[in-house]
């Protein structure tokens, strides 16, 4: 006569499965069977009319009058460095040469 343990170790639960995507189909219970056509897409707007060199100019111009003032103080700081390194290597190339000769 064999006599099965009921309080020894309980079987693992059964893994994990997600919810299945029949479930979840939402409201509608029945497929509509006239769907409405879709819309025509709209129409492109026309291109822009192609501009023309002197209007070119005249952004180029707008653009130069905003931004000269930055680029002149920009010189103004930068020139001064410039023409100073610019002399300090003239003077060492020169020194450098009468000491090689």
């Amino acid at each position: 006569m064999h006599i099965a343990h009921t309080t020894g170790a309980q079987t693992a639960p059964p893994p994990y499965q997600p919810p299945s995507h029949q479930m979840h189909r939402g409201t509608q219970t029945t497929p509509s069977i006239c769907t409405p056509p879709a819309p025509p897409p709209a129409p492109a707007p026309p291109p822009p009319p192609p501009t023309t060199f002197l209007e070119k100019l005249k952004k180029f111009d707008a653009a130069l009058k905003e931004y000269a003032p930055v680029v002149g103080s920009i010189f103004d700081t930068l020139s001064p460095v410039i023409f100073l390194g610019s002399f300090m290597v003239a003077v060492f190339s020169g020194f450098m040469a009468w000491m090689s000769s």
